[in-house]
């Protein structure tokens, strides 16, 4: 879009449609490409060498570095559009590891350490990344936007009232995000606008979520506060309609918004003559897709995702294989009961629907995701028997391995066939190394270069 310099067309042709477009500019963490592309604005280490990773915010070449960078963002993409505010979000400003290519366990730092800036604390730092953006804003006129996660950590939101007593109304919006239970407290002020921020949509390649109800809580929590306003983003997952069009009814319906309730016009839009099939299989699937911790810290873990950003010491496939091979507590029932689970929703959908709200292919995509979900699971269970039988020494036919490779392969092909060529690529990346590793992994395991696998199965009365 930048490369092109197609930005301002993409926000004139969302204002046809009356949509306000906020250009994210990550920093002073989420950022790496910057730091590398462009040393001399990166955070350095106490050695004086450049990190890659955050930005150097007291070095006179470092800031008029970053400011030239800044500066010619705004002149070229945002000056010709009608832009009115930039999101300069600051979440998640502390010390990760899996950043830095060459040594993936190493814990690289956005706060910079040189000479003058490791006098300085992260709120000091993060106050100035946002003081330098507001004066290049206030300049041109324009409004920012910032989360609040890195200063309510730092203790900086009196700080940041006291910096904006100079400020117009509406120039400095905070929004408050929070993707699980307890959701952070917003804290109105009178120096900056309020928003909250529902999920709609996490990782884009991952598992589909049901996120209503962090929708409907970030909603009475906006009315409760007296927010000003309310923002969701995310890269859109091609099987989140649902949840957009929850956000929408929440957000427009005012006091005429209720899970339930929704659910119900959701329903009788797919389906008129079937809406209560429609409403049954949504909540059968609601129970496994809309429960936050078994999705992100179980589910969810299934694919590589969260494997490769552990670091350089998790084997995605082996450890998979250990973790779900234990009899107890009993992971492989929970995938097991979570794929029968969502089995049963699909069965439970009517022949006859449509696409709800003008949307032609959002039901269609929720279900082609959730196939995609029930498939993959599908494949882990047998996967984690078969680790099993290896690990017991059992020779294993190679038309099974094979047939569990055919049936892998049918699911990349499926994903490549229903996704939009943009989400495709890396949606199956997602699935690929399970495929590409298992057989390796169960001749290792057979051999005793992979331990730790149980060879024992799970066995309770009621699970049967």
């Amino acid at each position: 879009m930048f490369a092109e310099d197609s930005f301002a067309d993409v926000v004139a042709e969302a204002a046809r449609y009356g949509i306000e477009v906020i250009p994210f500019f990550a920093g002073p963490a989420h950022t790496s490409m910057l730091p590398r592309v462009l040393p001399r604005v990166s955070a350095k280490d106490e050695t004086g060498q450049p990190t890659g990773y955050g930005y150097c915010l007291t070095g006179d070449e470092a800031v008029a570095g970053l400011k030239a960078v800044i500066t010619a963002f705004l002149d070229q993409h945002v000056a010709p559009t009608n832009i009115r505010r930039v999101g300069v979000q600051g979440d998640e400003f502390f010390p990760i590891r899996n950043l830095d290519p060459l040594d993936r366990d190493r814990v690289v730092s956005p706060y910079c350490r040189c000479p003058t800036c490791r006098e300085l604390s992260p709120a000091d730092l993060l106050l100035r990344y946002f003081a330098l953006w507001r004066d290049l804003l206030r300049a041109r006129g324009l409004g920012v936007v910032h989360w609040q996660d890195s200063l309510v950590r730092e203790h900086a939101l009196d700080r940041l009232a006291q910096e904006l007593a100079d400020a117009t109304p509406g120039e400095v919006t905070i929004s408050w995000w929070g993707y699980n239970d307890p959701l952070p407290e917003p804290t109105p002020n009178r120096r900056w606008r309020t928003w909250v921020t529902p999920s709609t949509g996490l990782i884009s390649t991952l598992l589909p979520q049901d996120l209503t109800l962090n929708i409907a809580q970030w909603i009475d929590t906006a009315a409760r506060v007296g927010a000003d306003g309310i923002l969701a983003y995310t890269t859109l997952p091609a099987s989140s309609g649902r949840n957009v069009a929850a956000l929408a009814d929440a957000a427009w319906g005012g006091d005429r918004h209720e899970r339930t309730a929704f659910a119900r016009r959701w329903a009788r839009q797919v389906s008129r003559a079937h809406a209560v099939l429609i409403e049954r299989a949504e909540d059968i699937a609601g129970s496994v897709l809309g429960s936050y911790p078994l999705m992100n810290y179980l589910l969810q873990q299934t694919l590589p995702y969260f494997a490769v950003a552990s670091g350089p010491r998790t084997e995605y496939v082996a450890d998979l294989m250990r973790t779900l091979s234990t009899p107890f507590p009993a992971l492989e029932s929970v995938i097991r009961q979570t794929h029968d689970t969502l089995q049963a929703a699909l069965r439970s959908l009517p022949a006859d629907r449509r696409g709800p709200y003008g949307a032609p292919d959002a039901m269609e995509l929720w279900i082609a995701h959730v196939r995609r979900m029930v498939a993959h699971l599908d494949l882990v269970r047998e996967a984690v028997g078969l680790a099993r039988a290896a690990s017991s020494g059992t020779e294993i036919p190679s038309a099974v391995t094979a047939e569990w490779t055919s049936r892998s392969e049918a699911l990349l092909d499926a994903i490549v066939a229903e996704n939009p060529a943009w989400a495709a690529p890396a949606i199956t990346r997602e699935h690929l190394e399970l495929r590409d590793a298992l057989p390796g992994v169960l001749d290792a395991i057979r051999s005793g270069r992979i331990t730790g696998v149980s060879a024992s199965a799970p066995w309770h009365a009621w699970l049967f």
